[in-house]
């Protein structure tokens, strides 16, 4: 590890200039051009929403720390080569529109997340705000049942229209990157309410996506990660967790901020860790370490 987080630049002169010309000077949209998606392994353990959301929220901000921390152990190629740890250094990060080259901006220190459920958007604190301590999954639950009743009971309630699709600010992320550079600008300037949701979710660790649709077969799982409901995903940012009715869980990855290799690894890590017990609910397997958690 070298100390990426204090501006230490060492490494491939080519992945710069790869990062910058390839990905973050490219105009076009990113879907479906540039953003992939890992889907989700083939058990099904629960139906519970809100389960899924807690672990996959838990052990993401577990790898998180880790490489904050710089303790995150190295992919081995073979057994033999170690693969440079600088290509997790925006494994947290949004890529922010602007006219001609986009920004990276790290978020890997931030500590709440955003969840997106039907153009509505959530900011999401999986931390204790005083000790700064990872809630266990089971809290993170009963949270998750919270915001998924209050928005279901409380805002879907309230809206004139029940049946009118609210796309939300997020749909405007799909766009050509000069046109969402200039939009962004835009409601920045004239719409404090907009600027204030934008500023949260660029400045988020991730995010989490409730999507309305059910996955029953691998078609409707890919369909779910690269693209899930309109404007619920923002496509800048590094990692989406896209879960359906049914708990089927995606994952939406911004390309710029890692290859496949890093996501796919982390993907397969968090749902081996993944603990759900006979009633479908959140549980931490001793074998992971942190059976000890409060």
């Amino acid at each position: 590890w070298k100390n990426f987080f204090a501006g230490d630049k060492t490494g491939s002169w080519l992945s710069e200039l790869w990062t910058k010309y390839a990905y973050l000077a490219s105009r076009s949209a990113l879907v479906p051009s540039s953003n992939y998606f890992c889907a989700d392994n083939v058990h099904h353990y629960t139906n519970k929403v809100e389960t899924r959301a807690a672990n996959f929220a838990f052990w993401t901000n577990v790898h998180m720390d880790k490489i904050e921390k710089q303790t995150l152990e190295p992919i081995v190629g073979g057994g033999v080569i170690p693969i440079s740890m600088h290509t997790h250094r925006d494994f947290s990060a949004t890529r922010v529109p602007k006219p001609e080259i986009d920004e990276l901006r790290n978020t890997i220190k931030s500590k709440y997340i955003v969840v997106f459920c039907q153009g509505e958007v959530y900011q999401f604190f999986p931390y204790n705000r005083r000790t700064g301590a990872l809630y266990h999954p089971k809290y993170l639950q009963k949270e998750f049942r919270k915001l998924i009743d209050y928005h279901n009971h409380k805002v879907m309630a309230n809206r004139q229209n029940k049946y009118l699709k609210n796309y939300g600010l997020a749909v405007l992320t799909s766009s050509k990157r000069t046109d969402w550079a200039n939009l962004r600008s835009k409601i920045i300037k004239t719409l404090p309410s907009g600027a204030k949701t934008i500023k949260t979710i660029e400045n988020a660790r991730f995010a989490i996506s409730f999507d309305q649709n059910i996955a029953v077969s691998d078609k409707n799982e890919h369909k779910l990660a690269a693209f899930g409901d309109i404007g619920n995903i923002w496509y800048d940012k590094s990692i989406t967790f896209v879960i359906s009715r049914n708990a089927r869980v995606g994952h939406n990855c911004e390309h710029t901020t890692g290859e496949a290799t890093n996501f796919g690894v982390f993907a397969q890590l968090t749902q081996s860790e993944e603990g759900i017990d006979v009633n479908g609910d959140c549980m931490i397997r001793p074998e992971t370490g942190y059976e000890k958690l409060k």
